[in-house]
């Protein structure tokens, strides 16, 4: 079950909060790992289309065990629409997810969420806003690098 967004993006005409603040620039890390349901991946895109829907001003960065950052801070949330037909299960979808053949199993959350910081602390982003879209598996060798993740993050305001 996918924790940071299911709830909000289950019924977005009944939830008052964006899912990103409309003051902030968000960054949504979106976990592709494989220990991704099947099922999760519906609410994966509704959440993009309710990101879209809110005309974010986001960043994106996929991960499993290496995180790629595919679009910057500040990218308009419509830029998601194509990335939208590639986010079926592996093993459901007629399109073949590009990331597939690239990650691999022990999931690193806290990379991804160092990779998000990183670019809105480079791109100068003064009023930043990091969106979680995970299952929150994690490899048991990177609870203690996620725990110092959270607390950069935190800190980061």
């Amino acid at each position: 079950m996918l924790l940071a967004a299911a709830a909000a993006a289950r019924n977005p005409e009944t939830s008052e909060q964006a899912l990103v603040p409309s003051d902030r620039i968000g960054v949504v890390v979106l976990d592709l790992s494989l220990s991704i349901a099947d099922e999760d991946y519906a609410t994966i895109r509704r959440a993009l289309r309710r990101l879209i829907a809110e005309e974010a001003a986001i960043g994106l960065v996929v991960f499993s065990d290496v995180p790629y950052e595919l679009l910057p801070p500040g990218t308009p949330a419509a830029e998601l629409k194509p990335i939208l037909r590639l986010l079926v299960a592996p093993r459901l979808g007629p399109v073949s997810n590009p990331w597939t053949q690239t990650f691999r199993a022990g999931t690193r959350i806290s990379a991804a969420l160092g990779l998000a910081r990183a670019s809105l602390e480079r791109d100068d982003v003064a009023s930043g806003s990091i969106l979680l879209v995970s299952d929150l598996e994690t490899a048991p060798d990177d609870v203690p690098a996620l725990a110092t993740a959270i607390a950069k993050v935190e800190k980061a305001g």
